[in-house]
């Protein structure tokens, strides 16, 4: 058995290295990018059940201290952070270029359901990310109303409040299968549990942003300049928010959580507004979304040393009661 499984425990110890080779695949392989595209749904609840299993579901849940916590983070995340750039952008009239409404949509979604992996992959305790991810997709409906004020031609928050009540109707599946399984897990194999998940959840993370980069691979062919500007600025968006939401974490004395709410801060789940946007306003959105995922996808690489510095490294697995 442990012959089976060592590909997979050696795609978790090698897990950065494995997300890294999924971005060239998306990048390099445009159809098969465009073979896995529709599969990416389930991927994401196979992403979100390992999530639970992993930090099992007290960890998951937390402490009402802990809840209070997150639900501040979340709405400065998702509510008052994108109006504030909303009203700046208004006054400026920019409102109508596609890469500010890319960068408010970006801030306006739920924490990725992939973060709590990459928290993991910088051996942080990954349970705040996985705690916020789950608060702010039930809180997505309320949170994205005023941020769509702004944007009434892009959309309709109640579209939005479909999606996202099926996105969490595919959380509480996930978590209570989870639960489940981890249950019938004898407690002397949890720790060889643990380096399985970490695998499979590696792999599932790089098919994943295969499928997600299918428009990327066009744009550096045909248009490289545009490629590398974009690039740029999505490294800066996404490393900015995480390194300035984890320093914020730490003075305010959440050291054991900032990397989470680094991590959550700078990748979002912005691919679920895909869904309920007008398809002639999605093109620049699917080019700025598959650049969005190489920092994304190189958070635990480039970042692990600063996540290393700011917080003590203690990665999170719940012990039995």
């Amino acid at each position: 058995m442990a012959g089976l499984t060592y590909p997979i425990r050696l795609a978790g110890r090698h897990g950065r290295l494995i997300l890294i080779a999924g971005i060239v695949a998306g990048v390099a392989l445009p159809p098969v990018a465009l073979q896995i595209a529709p599969y990416i749904g389930p991927l994401v609840a196979a992403l979100l059940f390992l999530a639970v299993l992993r930090v099992g579901p007290k960890a998951a849940t937390g402490a009402i201290g802990s809840a209070r916590r997150s639900l501040l983070v979340v709405l400065l995340l998702q509510c008052l952070l994108p109006v504030g750039l909303a009203l700046f952008l208004a006054g400026l009239q920019l409102l109508s270029y596609p890469l500010a409404v890319a960068t408010l949509l970006m801030l306006a979604a739920a924490p990725l359901s992939g973060g709590p992996h990459i928290v993991a992959m910088t051996g942080h305790d990954s349970a705040p990310a996985l705690r916020l991810m789950v608060l702010g997709v039930v809180l997505l409906p309320l949170t994205v109303i005023p941020v769509f004020y702004f944007l009434p031609t892009y959309g309709s928050s109640w579209l939005v409040l479909g999606a996202s009540l099926k996105l969490l109707a595919v959380i509480v599946v996930a978590a209570l299968a989870a639960t489940a399984v981890r249950k019938a897990i004898p407690a002397r194999l949890e720790q060889d549990a643990s380096e399985i998940v970490d695998g499979m959840s590696a792999i599932a993370m790089a098919v994943v942003v295969v499928g997600l980069m299918s428009e990327v691979g066009p744009v550096l062919v045909n248009e490289p300049l545009r490629f590398v500007s974009m690039l740029c600025y999505v490294f800066i968006l996404n490393f900015g928010l995480q390194v300035a939401a984890a320093l914020l974490a730490r003075t305010s004395g959440q050291a054991s959580s900032a990397p989470s709410i680094g991590v959550v801060a700078g990748n979002r789940n912005m691919a679920l507004f895909l869904t309920v946007l007008p398809p002639e306003s999605t093109g620049d959105l699917l080019f700025f979304l598959g650049c969005a995922q190489i920092p994304i996808y190189l958070t635990a690489v480039a970042l692990n040393g600063f996540y290393g510095r700011i917080a003590p490294v203690r990665t999170a697995v719940e012990p039995r009661s």
